[in-house]
């Protein structure tokens, strides 16, 4: 679904998964009562068609039998609360324009130093907003031990590659917020599952390469 210019998925809103071989729908908590209201009106189409809409009982009785697997399927609707992150984001304007290259660092001795990308710039003040963004995402740590920036480059012809810059979605205090908010949850909408989403940007761009490039050094030394 599209409005404007953002894209929306429905995936998060409803969704249809196996549950012991059994289908089962998943679906957030403003949907309750057309669930209910959905429920209430196929039994009494159930009953309404029982008594008059067949003449043999035979008709009858397979319509109903299959309303009542109908039923039984919405009964089944899991329903989920949802609780929203926001991971820190850029408060400066960029324009995928203003990222003009990548660089790429390696190692002289290949002892315990790391091979280094980094993406660079059209002026040395939105590289330095942009390196303040990345600090944020790492907990203001200079060296991202854990993984918490996340880059990944794909190959999307032998001419060009891509490059994905964002925020790790499992950082710890993504993880602890929405464990909060499930116990908090627990007691607020009782009997109900909870769903955490996290709303992050991702930078990424186009870039051309040939077969003297270092982005394929640096993708054939196992280091990211």
């Amino acid at each position: 679904m599209k409005r404007g210019h953002w894209k929306f998925f429905l995936s998060g809103v409803v969704s249809l998964r196996w549950d012991h071989g059994i289908p089962r729908l998943f679906l957030i908590d403003r949907f309750e009562k057309p669930v209910r209201y959905t429920i209430w009106t196929l039994t009494l189409l159930s009953i309404i068609s029982s008594i008059f809409i067949f003449s043999a009982w035979y008709y009858a009785l397979g319509f109903s039998a299959v309303l009542a697997t109908v039923i039984w399927f919405v009964q089944r609707t899991v329903l989920q609360f949802t609780s929203l992150y926001i991971t820190p984001m850029p408060t400066f304007e960029f324009k995928g324009g203003d990222w003009t290259a990548m660089g790429f660092g390696f190692s002289s001795d290949r002892k315990g130093r790391p091979d280094m990308l980094m993406p660079a710039f059209a002026s040395k003040k939105l590289a330095k907003e942009f390196m303040d963004l990345l600090l944020q995402w790492n907990y203001n740590e200079r060296e991202d031990k854990n993984n918490y920036v996340c880059v990944s480059i794909i190959f999307e012809s032998d001419k060009s590659y891509s490059c994905y810059i964002y925020p790790n979605p499992k950082r710890p205090s993504v993880s602890e917020f929405q464990a909060a908010m499930k116990e908090e949850g627990a007691h607020k909408h009782p009997g109900k599952e909870h769903m955490g989403l996290v709303v992050m940007i991702t930078f990424c761009k186009w870039f051309p390469y040939d077969a003297n490039s270092n982005v394929l050094k640096f993708c054939m030394t196992g280091t990211r």
